[in-house]
């Protein structure tokens, strides 16, 4: 590895342990793919994603079918079909999980692959129908490495 991106990779904190999954990450991506390390390293990381995120947001994955329309409405949905098109679901919704503390949904994700702009325009219109906000980063606890989430939450104006 050039200097220039141990500078730009974790420069302080390299340790032993570091060095030895950068080394067989590094084989791996070599001798198969480069699918084949984000598919590593999703699998290593994915449950401890999960906790930080629900560590972040001080919330607990609902166990109930993941419908935004408590995060809208404050009551749970009373559907007994949730179909991908219907209105318990924003656009372009994918790995879709409802976050609660007491029993209060306090946020929505999604986690896609992908978004067109078309996808895009579409949940900042639902946005603004529903008095939501939704925040996109790569904090994605779904598919490490691979998805980003899509974070709805009641715009608080």
């Amino acid at each position: 590895m050039s200097e220039h991106n141990k500078r730009r990779f974790n420069p302080e904190n390299r340790t032993p342990s570091y060095e030895e999954a950068v080394k067989v990450l590094k084989k791996l991506a070599k001798e198969e793919s480069v699918e084949m390390v984000l598919t590593a390293y999703a699998e290593a990381t994915t449950d401890e994603w999960e906790k930080l995120f629900a560590k972040k947001e001080n919330a607990k994955k609902s166990r109930n079918m993941s419908c935004i329309t408590q995060l809208i409405t404050g009551n749970k949905c009373q559907k007994t079909s949730h179909l991908k098109d219907s209105d318990c679901y924003p656009p372009a919704n994918d790995h879709s999980s409802l976050w609660v503390r007491e029993n209060e949904a306090v946020s929505y994700t999604s986690e896609p692959y992908e978004l067109s702009f078309e996808d895009l325009r579409d949940i900042v219109d639902y946005c603004n129908k529903n008095n939501l906000r939704a925040d996109l980063n790569w904090f994605s606890p779904h598919y490490p490495g691979r998805t980003f989430c899509v974070k709805y939450r009641k715009n608080e104006k």
